[in-house]
């Protein structure tokens, strides 16, 4: 409830002033983006109820918010006591460090998820399953997959190898059960949100995911040998009738164009 007030404590009767709310912290530092719903109210009478105010950014690393109440039409403003916004349930999730490739033989870097809330608040949330499935784009088939477990709301992996060129796509989703996440004893833990209701939660999970996509160029590598014209009777004593050629490929059969290679050609009985 936001009242304007005199120098001595007296309500001033205003009407059509205008008070914008805003966050910042401790420091004063304004919060871009902390505030959803309503920020704006018209002051009736020196008096307004302030409704509709949600916090949508949670304050990093147990820091406090403090709002800020102004009324730039007659240069009036308030600072409110400090509080604390803690994130809300996990329905999302993003790559906060992205695959990239970091040897000549396809290693990709560690790269981390992350467990979000709607608002792109990092949830803390541990042994929450990610599965993350990499396949080669334009192409059937899933070339790679895993699941890690999150601890403190990040999920890392690494290891994986690609061992060939081409465009490949991560995308990484929540690894669960309907029914266990529908009767989860996390709900027993009211929120007073939307999210407090199972279906709506465990709706959003099966529903989210993200998706990067990451260029691999591996240096070509011979798989194999193969006759692109061959003989077929021959005299002796005289050139082949038509010249022998044959072609290095790689394990996807595509010709390599590289003189890297010296290829020795023998006859045998």
């Amino acid at each position: 409830h936001a009242r304007l007030l005199n120098s001595v404590g007296a309500l001033v009767p205003i009407t059509n002033a205008v008070i914008e709310v805003s966050v910042v912290t401790l420091e004063n530092q304004v919060e871009d983006q902390a505030l959803g719903g309503t920020t704006t109210f018209l002051v009736t009478r020196g008096s307004q109820i302030l409704e509709g105010i949600q916090a949508v950014k949670a304050s990093a690393d147990n820091g406090r918010y403090r709002l800020l109440f102004s009324c730039p039409s007659i240069g009036l403003h308030a600072v409110s006591s400090s509080f604390q916004v803690n994130s809300n349930r996990f329905v999302d999730l993003d790559f906060v460090r992205q695959p990239t490739i970091i040897s000549t033989l396809g290693l990709v870097d560690r790269f981390t998820i992350a467990t979000l809330d709607a608002w792109g608040n990092l949830v803390k949330a541990n042994g929450v399953l990610i599965r993350v499935e990499i396949s080669r784009e334009a192409l059937p088939g899933i070339y790679h997959s895993g699941t890690n477990v999150s601890a403190d709301g990040l999920v890392q992996f690494d290891g994986i190898v690609i061992s060939r060129s081409g465009s490949f796509i991560f995308e990484a989703s929540f690894d669960f059960e309907m029914e266990a996440c529908l009767n989860s004893t996390e709900f027993c833990v009211d929120f007073a949100t939307e999210f407090d209701n199972p279906s709506t939660v465990c709706e959003r999970r099966n529903a989210s995911f993200r998706v990067v996509k990451l260029e691999v160029n591996i240096p070509m590598r011979p798989s194999g040998i193969r006759f692109s014209q061959q003989p077929v009777v021959e005299r002796a004593g005289v050139n082949f009738h038509e010249p022998v050629s044959c072609e290095m490929y790689d394990e996807d059969g595509n010709v390599l164009n590289t003189n890297a290679y010296r290829v020795e050609l023998v006859v045998a009985s």
